[in-house]
């Protein structure tokens, strides 16, 4: 049987233990708030600290095992992530800010798919190509090995099937 060590993963996915407990609380400060009395200062509260706070978080995390460009294309996905997450805690009478920040999600979300449209054509196209191997598909798309290997079997699949139907 095999034994994980709790010391090393705790220390390298801290961001994970915390994201759970910085949820909590907000949803106590959204709980516990006066809307009517203390709503716009509550907002920017929730509004810093999911939109701010959880991304920086996760950037002391993770900074020195992501690429720049894997840890940019999170941050925009988490701090969408908060937009989002900010106007499902705010009541909707009370948000002064979150609507005006509804485009910033937006862009985002747009900036998030081209990315990965572009990393999914770039994977196709490596594994399709049939001189990729499954660790050179994996770093190049970002995908843990097991599925790496899972694309370029679907790849030979096909490649199978179109020379049976093409007759080559």
């Amino acid at each position: 049987m095999r034994t994980v060590a709790l010391a090393p993963l705790v220390q390298r996915h801290w961001f994970l233990l915390l994201l759970p407990v910085l949820a909590s609380a907000s949803f106590g400060v959204a709980a516990l708030i006066d809307w009517q009395r203390e709503g716009s200062i509550a907002e920017m509260v929730l509004l810093f600290d999911v939109f701010v706070s959880v991304p920086v978080l996760y950037f002391l995390c993770y900074r020195a095992t992501l690429t720049r460009k894997q840890m940019a294309l999170r941050l925009i996905g988490l701090a969408c992530l908060g937009i989002w997450f900010a106007t499902w805690l705010v009541p909707e009478a009370s948000q002064s800010l979150l609507p005006r920040l509804g485009w910033l999600r937006t862009a985002g979300i747009a900036l998030l798919v081209i990315a990965e449209l572009r990393l999914v054509l770039g994977a196709i196209k490596m594994a399709f190509s049939g001189k990729a191997s499954a660790d050179q598909l994996a770093h190049a798309s970002g995908a843990p090995p097991w599925i790496a290997k899972l694309m370029l079997l679907e790849a030979r699949f096909w490649r199978w099937m179109w020379r049976r139907i093409s007759g080559r």
